[in-house]
């Protein structure tokens, strides 16, 4: 069965030291879900009749049926499930804590290694923060490891204003998708005409510090891309709109649906660089890592692109322009590189633990410069959000005394004072991560 076969992958992943979590869609069901199925037929007299927002009952005295209910943004292949002041109502609730125990302790023993180690929320604030604080209990007392994150983000996608999790953080949520983080990113690396100066971009990182308490914030997904926005790479080469708006050709005739070219490449990995040494944890969307482009609904739910098959140019315009054939490969060298940077966040604790501090915001060259520390390990992440290189002299005086020499992590390339202020060049778009060498 589907469930036995989920079963064995929980345990495959398990046994290759990968963790597990599932989308969890509490806010409504499909129409062929029992529930719903169950309500189609039976109406008024179905034991499941309180579990949806029915509008009317269907008559069985006349030919049509009247039967209507609410659909989640009125989409009506999503029936949305009821909820009173309280948050959802008893029987979906006494479901969703059984689906809580199935998932998380397959077998019932008490044990949870055998199960999924925590789950993703979807359009989490639909749902009453009530009912969430009840699903973190259920789940932390299954387990009191597993990772509950929340998908919220928009307040008013109209008005470009996102939530402020923080109240999710009381007891309902460990993280969220961190969308604010996504939105900074992209004012400053992505957008051209719009870009913020490195003193802004890094003041809006630190408004969300000071939202956040620190142990939220460490394990809130820093993403850019999901299957719900377009990939990151064709953010980049459409720069300088509002995060998630005007996101493909249907809705932007503008939108160019191009591959990226190097310079945009060099830029994506001065992005996924960031991810992986600000404070939160990264979250990289298949198929980023292997350069895959493309704007929002459908392409950002293309098949995944694998290194070992061969694949036709990509040369037809979803509005019928004409364009030129852009070859799809395996972007092995970003692969590569995302590799190298996780290998680099493992090995260093201060990537993912440590605490920030923001030392250089140079507006007039782009560059940006940011201390990780733990337990005595400094790390020094220097960024050159630029075109051109960049020659700069880094003054660490404040952390450091004496000759210093520095390694760049990611190259090994070795910078060194006198003292404790160090001549350092920046190419363009580089990320570099600074160790002071003994």
């Amino acid at each position: 069965t589907a469930d036995s076969l989920f079963l064995n992958l929980i345990d495959q992943c398990h046994r290759r030291g990968i963790r597990v979590i599932i989308d969890g869609v509490f806010n409504h069901t499909g129409r062929a879900f029992w529930a719903f199925q169950d309500l189609l037929k039976h109406q008024q007299d179905s034991p499941y009749k309180d579990w949806y927002t029915v509008l009317s009952w269907d008559d069985p005295k006349t030919p049509e049926n009247e039967f209507d209910y609410a659909g989640w943004a009125g989409v009506k292949d999503l029936p949305e499930i009821r909820e009173d002041e309280n948050g959802l109502l008893e029987g979906p609730r006494r479901h969703i804590k059984a689906v809580v125990h199935r998932w998380m302790d397959p077998n019932g023993d008490g044990d949870p290694s055998d199960g999924i180690d925590g789950w993703r929320l979807d359009v989490a604030e639909k749902v009453s923060i009530h009912f969430w604080k009840d699903f973190y209990r259920w789940v932390k007392e299954v387990n009191p490891e597993g990772y509950i994150t929340g998908e919220l983000w928009w307040e008013d996608w109209g008005k470009n204003k996102m939530y402020n999790a923080a109240p999710w953080f009381e007891g309902a949520f460990d993280a969220v998708m961190n969308y604010r983080f996504a939105r900074a990113v992209k004012k400053f690396v992505i957008d051209q005409k719009d870009q913020i100066p490195a003193s802004a971009f890094a003041d809006s990182l630190r408004a969300q510090y000071r939202d956040y308490e620190w142990s939220n914030l460490l394990v809130c997904q820093n993403l850019m891309g999901s299957h719900d926005v377009d990939r990151v790479a064709s953010q980049v080469v459409n720069p300088d709109r509002w995060y998630d708006h005007d996101a493909n050709p249907m809705q932007n005739p503008a939108y160019d649906p191009r591959k990226p070219n190097a310079e945009e490449y060099r830029r994506l990995r001065l992005i996924s660089g960031l991810q992986m040494t600000l404070p939160g944890a990264p979250m990289i969307y298949y198929g980023d890592e292997a350069g895959m482009w493309g704007g929002d609904d459908p392409d950002p739910r293309k098949p995944m692109v694998w290194p070992e098959l061969e694949y036709q140019p990509e040369k037809n315009h979803p509005l019928g322009r004409p364009r030129d054939p852009d070859p799809v490969t395996f972007d092995r060298e970003l692969f590569e590189w995302h590799r190298r940077l996780i290998a680099l966040r493992k090995a260093h604790p201060a990537l993912s633990l440590g605490a920030v501090d923001f030392f250089l915001t140079d507006d007039e060259n782009r560059v940006l410069g940011y201390r990780r520390y733990l337990d005595g390990q400094d790390l020094f992440v220097v960024v050159n959000n630029s075109a051109e290189t960049v020659s700069l002299h880094l003054n660490l005086e404040a952390y450091v005394s004496g000759d210093v020499r520095l390694t760049n992590l990611l190259d090994d390339r070795p910078f060194q004072g006198p003292g404790a202020s160090l001549p350092v060049q920046c190419e363009p778009y580089e990320i570099l991560v600074l160790k002071v060498q003994p």
